[in-house]
């Protein structure tokens, strides 16, 4: 028989462990006031850019590690041309 007890949701501990003021503000029975609203939207914004920035980071990584990967594939193909001219 199932008690009263409510049960936490793998989706709710993955909230919590995200943000855990979202968390608190989102729990049912809160009703934020104005303030509160204010705080959780600029609380998404931040995550929002703070995402968009290590997207950034991520691409700028990747275009660095091509780069690299040319610039010793053509260091290598100089160093073949000089010693085998």
């Amino acid at each position: 028989m199932m008690h009263s007890h409510k049960l936490i949701r793998a989706s709710e501990v993955g909230n919590y462990l995200y943000c855990r003021r979202s968390w608190f503000l989102s729990a049912p029975g809160i009703a934020p006031g104005l303030e509160q609203m204010g705080k959780r939207h600029a609380g998404i914004e931040y995550h929002r850019l703070h995402g968009e920035q290590v997207r950034f980071a991520q691409k700028l990584r990747f275009a660095c590690g091509y780069i690299l990967f040319v610039v010793l594939f053509l260091a290598f193909g100089y160093w073949l041309y000089l010693h085998f001219q």
